[in-house]
């Protein structure tokens, strides 16, 4: 994926976590979406995906 397109993806998932009713876990949030990442791409938005999930849910 572009750095552009990632960068995109990233402003998605933090978009995501905010609208979530319930925390997910990385599985199910990125089940079958893995494959349009690279490596380095999909354990940062792994990361990002935890770390808002985490301040979304802290409140």
């Amino acid at each position: 994926m572009e750095e552009r397109e990632f960068r995109d993806e990233l402003e998605r998932i933090r978009l995501d976590v905010e609208s979530f009713a319930r925390p997910l876990s990385p599985c199910e949030y990125f089940h079958g979406r893995e494959k349009i990442f690279r490596d380095d791409q999909f354990r940062e938005a792994v990361a990002l995906f935890l770390e808002s999930q985490q301040k979304r849910f802290e409140e």
